[in-house]
């Protein structure tokens, strides 16, 4: 399935997504933002698709070696459904908000952007960050001043 962020050469859920988002924004933009518009049976597989997208990172949240960060401290914490759902499509819409503000020509890249999301992700679900996530080294462009 997947994890919030696992080895380096499976990097899990939220790398996928911001990845994913970051790389085809315009596709990212249908598929999230304007997928009401759409006509109706391209809609109904679109919205098919965000709902297991949404599924599979309830389920890695629900998962036993995720769900113990999850209410650490909170009071009068929600049932744990309700609470993973909303974790869920708050990492998500985290995720997909990437491609909103994400422009290839500044000095963040891409690899940069997933796994601080995916540290983020981490830190949402009240869980440490693994030692074994190192921040990705990514080659800078040269940069010009901005006029």
């Amino acid at each position: 399935m997947g994890e919030l962020r696992t080895e380096p050469d499976d990097p899990g859920l939220v790398h996928g997504l911001v990845t994913f988002n970051l790389n085809h924004p315009i596709e990212a933009r249908i598929a999230n933002r304007e997928w009401v518009f759409l006509q109706p049976a391209v809609r109904d597989e679109v919205g098919t698709h965000r709902r297991r997208v949404r599924s599979l990172f309830e389920q890695v949240l629900a998962s036993a070696d995720t769900r113990g960060g999850l209410l650490d401290g909170a009071h009068d914490a929600v049932p744990d459904e309700v609470e993973i759902r909303l974790l869920a499509m708050s990492i998500l819409n985290l995720g997909i908000a990437s491609s909103e503000w994400y422009r290839s020509d500044r000095p963040l890249r891409i690899p940069e952007v997933a796994d601080a999301y995916c540290r983020l992700a981490l830190r949402m679900a009240g869980l440490t960050q693994p030692a074994a996530v190192p921040r990705t080294p990514a080659p800078r462009r040269n940069s010009r001043p901005r006029t």
